[in-house]
């Protein structure tokens, strides 16, 4: 399908020129909780939909369930939505995706779609994305990831990539200096584990590339001392990070670190970057000099310490042997909830006793 990518200054003529695209079709908005109001975009937008007909659907967590989606699936139904508008984080983009497909595909059981979506037929609905977080890159992805029973799955269909995806770095000013690191942090490491993917082609790598020099000199900045140019650099760096796993996928940093967040609630990003040293060291041998020359440009020439003291720069804890005892983690659980489906994405043979071995357990 045709993907198109809209820089925005933030005036609503982007989405304006549209929705013109989609005369008097109902719109169906998914959006963050809070982040709809706190980010601006809710006074913006309204008046554009003033003379059509628009449902707005929150009523799901953070790492969206089944049962979530499927209330936004009723609610879609009933108002006879058309087009679909996605404002918010990476959850939000990605519980749109999931509506779309089970409102697309009827008379099939949601519960069967999520654990066989290569069954899925097809995604009619015309989805917009616009981000309010720089981090999943899931506005420029074909996957969508939701939760049942504490197991994640990963619905992927070529028709899940955003028709149309508006980038307006002012939208992300609401964000929390620690909200700002964990995705950001996200970001970086879907940059790196595109690059050493299995998976990985000419094309993506160069998004990979593209995405780690927008995101590597702007990220403590952009925490700390936030301005225009380091939100936009944010932004565009999750955009091309996304373009880069939407082709490659992700490896075992992210394979590892679901546990970490669905078990102990530790924020997505933050438990992938725990996980990133590890990997980097797992890994060496099949980092070549142009990923090693961007690391060492910008972290340090021991660039595995040089990540860890990025992630304390950021203010989040970097040390994962000190986050698994703090939380009383069992390893052996841990590793044996991994996703084993990305982890043969990763360049080098994943064993437990090679992990333990770097972190002294």
């Amino acid at each position: 399908m045709k993907h198109q990518l809209i820089i925005s200054e933030g005036d609503g003529s982007a989405l304006t020129s549209i929705l013109e695209k989609y005369p008097d079709a109902p719109v169906f908005l998914v959006t963050g909780r809070e982040s709809f109001t706190k980010t601006g975009i809710e006074n913006q937008l309204i008046p554009l939909l003033a003379n059509r007909s628009w449902t707005r659907f929150f009523d799901f967590s953070v790492n969206p369930k089944l049962e979530e989606v499927l209330k936004g699936v009723a609610l879609y139904r009933k108002n006879q939505c058309k087009i679909m508008i996605a404002i918010g984080g990476g959850s939000v983009i990605d519980t749109a995706k999931a509506i779309s497909v089970f409102v697309s595909n009827p008379g099939v059981k949601p519960e069967w779609l999520m654990q066989h979506p290569e069954q899925i037929k097809s995604v009619k609905i015309p989805l917009v994305a616009i981000p309010t977080t720089s981090g999943s890159g899931s506005e420029a992805t074909h996957f969508a990831v939701l939760y049942s029973q504490n197991k994640k799955y990963s619905i992927a269909h070529k028709e899940l990539l955003p028709n149309h995806t508006i980038l307006n770095a002012a939208l992300t000013y609401s964000m929390s200096p620690t909200l700002t690191a964990s995705t950001g942090l996200d970001a970086l490491c879907q940059a790196i584990e595109s690059y050493w993917s299995v998976h990985a082609t000419k094309e993506s790598k160069s998004y990979a590339l593209k995405a780690l020099h927008f995101i590597l000199p702007h990220l403590v900045e952009a925490v700390h001392k936030p301005t225009d140019d380091n939100r936009k650099s944010m932004q565009l760096g999750a955009y091309w990070a996304g373009s880069a796993i939407n082709i490659s996928k992700t490896t075992a940093p992210h394979a590892f670190s679901y546990y970490l967040t669905t078990h102990h609630g530790i924020p997505h990003g933050h438990a992938v970057a725990l996980w990133m040293p590890v990997f980097l060291e797992i890994n060496k041998s099949k980092i070549d000099s142009t990923l090693s020359d961007v690391l060492t440009k910008y972290l340090s020439a021991n660039y595995i310490q040089g990540f860890k003291n990025l992630v304390r720069e950021v203010k989040l804890e970097s040390d994962l042997k000190k986050v698994i005892d703090s939380n009383n983690i069992d390893f052996d659980e841990m590793v044996a909830s991994v996703n084993t489906e990305r982890l043969k994405n990763n360049p080098v043979a994943i064993q437990t006793r090679g992990i333990k071995q770097i972190l002294s357990i």
